[in-house]
């Protein structure tokens, strides 16, 4: 049996075998890349949501006027650690995206609020660590429709 594959722009034949071994190449540096994108992606959130632990961090988090803050940041670390787990595992991959977002949100409008400011240093600072959690945000979110990618889906 014949199979149509596009290269180039120009329509050619590949046999079945041909295409069979293409799928399989491209199967398995498909799963390899989105191993190694879930394990970035995930790494940030691990070892960040580790220093949720400390008391520098929930003193921190109490000065930007997190409720709760005793509360509030151990559990932001432990939801952060356990989404990005769920992410580089491959095992409840939206589940944990999902988490990440739940995490990201509020970490982003409260923390790095970078319009209530007066400092252009310290404004320029959130401004780069806001957007750099929107564009995670935005990972997240692709991560939560998408899982894991290839065949971990």
């Amino acid at each position: 049996m014949q199979v149509q594959a596009w290269r180039h722009g120009r329509q050619g034949r590949m046999s079945e075998e041909s295409r069979r071994i293409f799928s399989e190449s491209g199967s398995a540096l498909a799963t390899i890349t989105y191993f190694i994108g879930r394990v970035c992606f995930g790494l940030v959130f691990v070892m960040f949501g580790a220093t949720h632990f400390s008391a520098s961090t929930v003193l921190y988090a109490a000065s930007q006027g997190v409720p709760y803050p005793q509360i509030a940041v151990p559990v932001s670390g432990i939801i952060a650690i356990v989404g990005a787990l769920c992410v580089m595992s491959g095992v409840g991959v939206r589940f944990g995206a999902t988490l990440v977002i739940l995490f990201l949100v509020p970490v982003t409008l409260i923390m790095h609020a970078f319009w209530r400011i007066e400092d252009p240093n310290m404004e320029m600072i959130q401004r780069v660590m806001f957007f750099k959690n929107l564009s995670m945000l935005g990972a997240a979110i692709i991560i939560a429709l998408n899982g894991a990618g290839n065949r971990y889906r």
